[in-house]
């Protein structure tokens, strides 16, 4: 009778055991399965990644007015399916040669792919990002403009707010170049004024002198008489963050001889279902300037500004 009893309490203790480990062993299958679904998905997130990269690259050092014109051909819209399609564009137009073309590689994802990229015009309301130590120019030398011609800008601030300067450069006829800049800070939101932490650089608190408060969008609105500027011997319009990152979209006026609308390029790639993107904006002819390097200065103070 106890025999019994013992042989039965084995029999169950054996179950229980066998349950449980049939339990952690589907439990690491399962995790180990979700694991290496992670893994590939990250691998192949990371493909995706690299490939958007890849295709911007060839647009980045570009010829600006050759893409500006091969836009004006293509009513300002470019779209791409495929990577052949693209590498046949860029090949034709003489943006890349057949070396570089090789490059491409269509089969860059191993499994389903599918990628895109597509080029037109900045909207007025399209931001992009200047960050501290470059530079936004509108270039004015050997411009013309109509009497009444304006460039209007639209500025925010991409953090709590940002200071920046905007620098005037102006050539006599005899060549001989003088500068003027001034020094602005705006919040996100409507301007209220801005903390004056930053030692040694005067700014402005608000740019109530040269702009209004867009309140339909939030931002602050600039706008810049065209023929005036140049009629004073302008060359150069600077726009230089000092601190934080300035946002600023332009609205492109028809009434003088320069192109200042940004360029805009979607990339987007497809690997496996994993989908990235990147959006960048390639300056317009005319907002191609001297280095910013020759903007700013680093100081005994360790300071670095314009």
């Amino acid at each position: 009778m106890n025999n019994k009893k013992f042989k039965a309490q084995a029999l169950a203790l054996v179950m229980i055991v066998l349950v449980v480990a049939s339990i952690i062993g589907v439990s690491l299958f399962s995790r180990m399965a979700k694991d290496k679904e992670a893994a590939i998905n990250e691998q192949d997130s990371s493909i995706a990644s690299t490939q958007v990269d890849a295709m911007l690259d060839f647009l980045i050092g570009a010829d600006i007015e050759l893409l500006e014109k091969v836009l004006a051909e293509s009513d300002y819209s470019v779209k791409f399916d495929s990577m052949s399609a693209y590498a046949a564009f860029l090949s034709e137009k003489g943006i890349i040669d057949e070396t570089t073309k090789d490059r491409l590689n269509i089969d860059w994802c191993p499994g389903q792919s599918k990628e895109k990229l597509s080029m037109t015009l900045a909207e007025p309301l399209d931001f992009f990002e200047i960050q501290p130590g470059s530079v936004m120019t509108f270039n004015l030398e050997e411009a013309s403009a109509d009497s009444s011609c304006e460039l209007t800008l639209r500025l925010k601030a991409i953090e709590d707010h940002s200071i920046f300067a905007i620098k005037r450069v102006y050539k006599d006829l005899s060549d001989i170049v003088t500068e003027d800049i001034k020094s602005y800070c705006i919040l996100q939101g409507k301007n209220e004024g801005c903390p004056a932490d930053i030692p040694d650089v005067e700014y402005e608190s608000n740019l109530s002198s040269i702009e209004d408060f867009d309140n339909v969008n939030k931002v602050h609105r600039i706008k810049i008489n065209l023929n005036g500027a140049i009629s004073n011997n302008t060359v150069e319009i600077r726009f230089l963050p000092i601190k934080g990152v300035l946002g600023m979209a332009i609205d492109y006026p028809d009434c003088i001889n320069k192109n200042f609308k940004p360029i805009k390029i979607t990339s987007e790639a497809n690997c496996n279902n994993s989908y990235r993107g990147k959006q960048m904006f390639l300056p317009g002819s005319g907002s191609l300037g001297y280095s910013p390097l020759f903007d700013y200065g680093i100081y005994d103070s360790g300071l670095f500004q314009p």
